[in-house]
């Protein structure tokens, strides 16, 4: 086992003890036992060595991130939904390089209330969203949306020398 598995193994244990609520050997043998079972999953079924240029551990913020995205987006679109809306296909052109960070971006931008991504191909991501009926421009809106998760994203992606 690598440094990185050990810590795997010992975080995915860890949060197995808190969703236990209880702290006892049994428990612990029991999210140990577990968790090599999701480490075995992970190195057949997950190809990480595939995923380069990716320094994960810029990544450990994203997810409380997101989380606050959803929640503002959620109230843009209630407001959307009661002035009254409309559906827009949007192109938006994104930065990133490494397909497992569009990867990301894409599955954020699904959980985004509001708006689903419909394609992404050379860069080019494609979103229907909701618009505001009055005619305003939709592709200001998303691109606001993708520029704030992109530039979290782009923070995690090794260009070159940063």
């Amino acid at each position: 086992m690598n440094r990185s598995s050990i810590y795997a193994f010992v975080g995915l244990v860890l949060i197995w003890v808190i969703l236990a609520e209880e702290l006892s050997i049994f428990t612990v043998a029991i999210g140990a036992v577990i968790a090599l079972a999701c480490l075995a999953f992970g190195r057949k079924f997950i190809p990480l060595k595939r995923v380069q240029g990716v320094r994960f551990y810029k990544l450990l913020t994203y997810p409380f991130y997101l989380i606050g995205e959803i929640y503002a987006q959620g109230f843009i679109v209630i407001r959307l939904i009661l002035t009254g809306a409309r559906a827009d296909i949007t192109k938006v052109q994104t930065e990133l390089q490494s397909d497992f960070l569009r990867a990301i971006l894409v599955n954020s931008v699904t959980l985004t209330p509001g708006s689903i991504p419909l394609d992404l191909s050379n860069g080019t991501l494609t979103v229907l969203n909701l618009a505001p009926k009055d005619g305003g421009d939709s592709k200001e809106s998303v691109d606001a949306l993708k520029n704030r998760m992109e530039r979290r994203l782009i923070k995690a992606e090794q260009r070159g020398r940063r």
